[in-house]
């Protein structure tokens, strides 16, 4: 498996072309080491990487818990998310 995890600028971006080469884009709060064995993986499927396989990440990375804690733990200190309080207070419903 390809590895990346060092945080050195071209190690990121390998992250980042392998993330995109399949319509991702770099999620922000996910740690390198979870981006890196994801990018590892999307490499090694060759272009074989399964939209089921996307969907089993993703509910790693959006887990119920880390979802939460986004809600009320950061969402309510950026002022952008402000704007959309009510909608995400909403959804937790």
């Amino acid at each position: 498996m390809a590895k990346y995890s060092e945080t050195r600028p071209e190690n990121l971006q390998k992250i980042g072309d392998a993330l995109n080469s399949i319509g991702w884009f770099v999620p922000p709060y996910v740690s390198v080491g979870l981006l890196d064995m994801v990018a590892g993986e999307i490499t090694q499927a060759h272009g074989e990487f399964t939209e089921d396989r996307v969907e089993q990440i993703l509910s790693l990375i959006y887990s119920p818990d880390r979802l939460a804690s986004m809600v009320v733990g950061r969402y309510p200190h950026i002022p952008v998310v402000d704007l959309y309080q009510e909608t995400i207070a909403e959804a937790g419903h």
